[in-house]
């Protein structure tokens, strides 16, 4: 799939309407013909690098001027100190390189969303040209914004129109197989709002009620050993509880969702049905078989709603270069993190997928206009004793206030750096924490928490 339909494929899900994408689309060619790793052309002889030299020698740290070298850099070009700063955060918090084409793509949309006047002009424009001229004027806005360099840029994004949204008009729609009953987009809010609950890892359970109950039953189980009285212990402590601690695996986390769990709170099982809509009860291992398409080729990029191996050990990519997995290595079992595969940060030793691939009951095509849309998950509320591996929050220092601050002192606080209490407010006693944990950690202690201390932490939070 080249970068083109891969961008329009992306943007159609957030704008839905094919005029705004093709008038960004044909922006974001004019900019860097559509290459994550462009570096603006003049840069490339001041700087005596390439665009691939240039971006591995930002992912290796052995260049430092990334932020204010004033270089164009990426699908947009970014050129101000803060937003390259913001892109190289981004990247970092998702452990992608910062060439890399789907976080560029999440960052991108991240950003859109502090232009409103832009985004509500994609989303309801009536012409290519109009979207275009929003996105010149008010997004991109180079040193030339003359009638030349507008209609050049709209007949870029009619091209792209008349190629993805006239074409496909034509061409044949998908059909479903017949096994398919949720699509892509579906799977993942569930994953998502299942790791925003309260939840724990427990092993052969697919969103069971952590209670006395169900504990005992596993427990008389105890499937391959795992019910020792130590993990025994770890459940009691949140068992029973309103609202209830939700249990999960690796792939019965999974099988859950497409048996049919959704968090109801009124049932045992979350409303899953044990074997429904034919997905069988398999392993990790026996899940990846039931897979089609699968690789272990990562370098194309993945397709949202794929599922992800390695031996033992299931997760599912959810775009962004982000993925939902249960683990036991987490006090609360389901997290979103970064796929690695998908690009490093230098010296993180991070999870490594071994395979993926497309599970036959997940439709990942567009929904037919006369499908019925799929229902919305709930939004869980924030839950400050979460552990740190969110997507990186900006940079915090002494100052700042609000619901981030607030997660980085309660992390501070469980990872034994006292922050006192989390009150969301980054004074004094906050500053001193983050220093003692940079100096622990073994970088630089300038109390300021930045993409390098939130790299630090996650490391620090999997290593416990």
């Amino acid at each position: 799939m080249n970068n083109a339909k891969t961008i329009w494929d992306f943007l159609i899900t957030k704008i839905r309407n094919p005029y705004g994408v093709a008038g960004l689309l044909g922006n974001l060619y004019a900019e860097s013909g559509l290459n994550p790793e462009n570096l603006q052309n003049s840069y490339e002889k001041r700087l005596d690098m390439t665009d691939a030299e240039y971006t591995r020698a930002v992912d290796d740290g052995s260049y430092a001027g990334f932020d204010d070298d004033g270089a164009g850099y990426g699908l947009a070009q970014w050129t101000y100190p803060a937003r390259k700063h913001n892109l190289r955060a981004y990247c970092l918090g998702a452990g992608t390189s910062i060439g890399s084409l789907d976080a560029q793509l999440g960052f991108l949309w991240q950003e859109l969303q502090g232009y409103s006047a832009v985004l509500a002009v994609l989303k309801g424009a009536r012409s290519v040209r109009e979207a275009s001229d929003a996105v010149l004027l008010k997004y991109e806005r180079p040193a030339d914004t003359g009638e030349a360099m507008r209609a050049r840029r709209a007949e870029f994004g009619q091209r792209y129109y008349d190629e993805f949204e006239a074409g496909a008009a034509k061409a044949e729609p998908v059909k479903r197989t017949g096994k398919e009953f949720m699509t892509a987009e579906e799977l993942i809010r569930w994953l998502r709002y299942a790791a925003g609950v309260k939840n724990i890892y427990m092993y052969a359970a697919y969103g069971f009620q952590v209670t006395d109950a169900t504990i005992a039953r596993k427990a008389r189980q105890n499937l391959n050993g795992w019910y020792t009285p130590a993990n025994i212990a770890k459940l009691r402590k949140v068992a029973n509880q309103t609202p209830p601690t939700w249990g999960f695996d690796c792939v019965n986390l999974l099988k859950g969702i497409l048996w049919g769990w959704r968090g109801d709170e009124a049932k045992t099982y979350g409303g899953a049905v044990y074997g429904a809509h034919g997905v069988p009860d398999t392993n990790a291992n026996g899940m990846i078989k039931k897979c089609y398409d699968v690789s272990d080729d990562f370098s194309g990029g993945l397709e949202p709603g794929e599922g992800l191996w390695m031996e033992g050990h299931w997760g599912t990519y959810i775009g962004g270069g982000l993925c939902v997995e249960c683990t036991s290595r987490w006090s609360d079992g389901v997290q979103v993190t970064a796929v690695w595969n998908l690009g490093r940060v230098s010296g993180y030793n991070g999870r490594k997928w071994t395979k993926h691939g497309k599970l036959p009951w997940i439709y990942y095509g567009e929904a037919a206009e006369d499908e019925p849309a799929a229902p919305s998950a709930p939004v869980a509320p924030a839950d400050p004793e979460r552990s740190p591996l969110w997507a990186y929050p900006g940079l915090l220092r002494r100052g700042a206030k609000g619901e981030a601050v607030r997660r980085l002192q309660s992390a501070l606080n469980r990872l034994g750096f006292d922050a006192g209490a989390a009150d969301g407010v980054f004074g004094p006693k906050t500053e001193a924490a983050v220093r003692a944990f940079q100096r622990a950690a073994g970088i630089e202690a300038d109390g300021e928490f930045g993409p390098v201390s939130y790299a630090a932490m996650v490391k620090r939070w999997e290593a416990r």
